[in-house]
């Protein structure tokens, strides 16, 4: 059985945060690093930076200034050309995620692999059902639709080299909407690797039902966890309280950022 973990997202373009925890404090919700400090102090297992600007901008830079002071893992999200790879490894970071870049060059999955080992490679699936028990995957944000199998892709992307898959729900216009449990159920009895819920504004207790009895490992979100300073760790006491097993979380976790 995996360790469930708890992994907020920092949106990140032109090296400043797009939105940040209402608890951030210091230099405010728009420093990446500082958001992703307080939603360590706040129980995080790792934190995620997105480049939603999809060109590299800036994340780099943020990773590596996040790998100096967190005591968690940090994880990037880009648009994932090879030379990029090489850098936000160099910085730090120590999982890259792959998204609409991976569907257009399968072959960048086994090549992020080398780079960051296994492990340290997440596919990220965004799709929408389309039918019963099927899921088409998307692209560009939930914008392009590639009339491409969600459950064939997660198995390819796992054959190529993905440690863990991210499985996004996406409605029409692109908007990330909380993961649809039925998706989750579809891919993680048929992979051999963690799987992780993207999902958009939810409850703790739905997120709490995709890792006790839906079968994620973990569960990411930029918009839950910016609320409320005690929502992670409210999430935690929820899996504690089942018998349901969490990353464990070393104190302090952070250093002044």
């Amino acid at each position: 059985m995996y360790d469930k973990k708890i992994v907020p997202c920092v949106k990140v373009t032109n090296g400043k945060a797009v939105e940040g925890p209402l608890y951030c404090g210091g230099r405010g919700p728009s420093d990446p690093v500082g958001c992703a400090a307080a939603y360590a102090r706040a129980g995080a297992d790792e934190v995620l930076f997105l480049d939603v600007s999809a060109r590299g901008d800036g994340v780099t830079d943020v990773v590596r200034r996040a790998s100096a002071v967190l005591r968690v893992p940090v994880a990037a999200g880009c648009a994932g050309n090879p030379a990029e790879l090489r850098e936000l490894r160099r910085s730090g970071a120590e999982r890259v995620v792959l998204g609409s870049a991976a569907v257009r060059n399968p072959g960048l999955i086994r090549e992020a692999a080398s780079i960051f080992g296994r492990g340290g490679v997440s596919v990220a699936i965004c799709a929408r059902r389309k039918g019963d028990g099927y899921w088409e995957v998307c692209t560009d944000g939930g914008l392009r639709d590639e009339k491409m199998d969600a459950y064939g892709w997660a198995l390819a992307a796992e054959w190529l080299g993905a440690g863990e898959l991210m499985l996004v729900s996406m409605e029409r216009g692109g908007r990330v909407k909380p993961c649809d449990a039925d998706f989750v159920k579809l891919i993680a009895p048929a992979v051999g690797v963690p799987v992780a819920s993207v999902c958009g504004a939810s409850e703790s207790r739905a997120l709490y039902g995709l890792l006790s009895e839906g079968g994620a490992a973990s569960v990411v979100s930029s918009t839950l966890f910016r609320r409320s300073e005690t929502s992670i760790l409210s999430l935690k006491r929820l899996l504690s309280a089942a018998g349901t097993a969490g990353a464990e979380t070393p104190e302090p976790l952070c250093a002044e950022a």
